[in-house]
């Protein structure tokens, strides 16, 4: 795992128990069957209405888990593709110094 993934992946660890102790003290929702649901499903963006905060302070809650969560989440698939990317990069680049040095069959008849 690369050292850029672990400062969002702390965020999105303190977002989640942010979330669960927040949900679990406001709207009185058990840790893991409630509060851990809806904080995963609102970071992840698969929230479907099916639970929501009833209490203000928890609607609050919500939507500042939302905008961190959300924006944290992107972050973190910005910073996969970009790991992929290179990855294919360095692939590439490989097998044109491959090609290039005969080792392997460029596919050509001669």
């Amino acid at each position: 795992m690369t050292k850029r993934l672990l400062v969002p992946a702390f965020i999105l660890l303190i977002v989640y128990l942010a979330g669960i102790y927040g949900f679990n003290t406001l709207e009185g929702w058990s840790q893991f069957d409630s509060a851990f649901y809806i904080t995963m499903a609102v970071t992840s963006v698969a929230a479907y209405g099916g639970m929501f905060p009833h209490t203000e302070s928890g609607k609050m809650l919500l939507i500042v888990i939302s905008i961190i969560g959300v924006a944290n989440m992107l972050y973190i698939f910005a910073i996969l593709a970009d790991i992929m990317s290179r990855h294919d990069d360095q692939n590439r680049e490989i097998l044109k110094n491959l090609l290039k040095q005969k080792i392997i069959d460029d596919g050509e008849k001669v």
